[in-house]
């Protein structure tokens, strides 16, 4: 097959045009969710010491948190990462730790979260952020259902965070 300068050229550069104009994998605009996946408003306890979420009776703005059942680290240590957005993976370990993963490379949490006390404030607590060690002042159970739990990191200076990760 003989080919002229002209094909020769604009076959590569046709195909070099169309692969640059495809939408790229990324994170700036990730889909939004289903606004119906929330759990009814019926379906989370309302008083304090009933069913299974402690610490109701909070009045700081956690009940939005508790209904978001994605899993996900938010306000970790500077961090959020949802698993419902491009690009996260959350890896349960055999030794109950789990890891949030970014496969860009961006960010990474490793989290063992010990049994929580009757006031359901978790003891045995070790996060790790990017590498480093993360020392929340506290977390705090939150709700434990379908399949996940809900966890309230509080930070040294007393700003909320959420951890959601499978239940085991």
């Amino acid at each position: 097959m003989n080919m002229t300068a002209t094909s020769r050229y604009f076959i590569p550069m046709f195909i070099v045009a169309v692969a640059m104009g495809l939408p790229g994998c990324g994170h700036d605009n990730p889909p939004e969710r289903d606004a119906n996946v929330r759990p009814p408003a019926g379906s989370v306890p309302s008083t304090p010491g009933t069913g299974n979420r402690p610490g109701v009776g909070d009045s700081d703005g956690w009940d939005d948190a508790v209904n978001d059942d994605v899993l996900r680290v938010d306000g970790i240590g500077g961090i959020t990462m949802r698993y419902d957005r491009g690009g996260i993976l959350v890896v349960t370990g055999s030794d109950g730790s789990v890891r949030f993963h970014d496969i860009d490379g961006a960010d990474e949490v490793k989290l063992k979260l010990g049994a929580a006390r009757s006031d359901s404030v978790v003891s045995d607590v070790l996060i790790q952020v990017n590498g480093s060690a993360y020392s929340p002042s506290e977390v705090k159970l939150m709700r434990k259902a379908d399949g996940r739990i809900w966890y309230r990191v509080t930070d040294s200076a007393g700003k909320y965070g959420a951890i959601v990760i499978p239940a085991s």
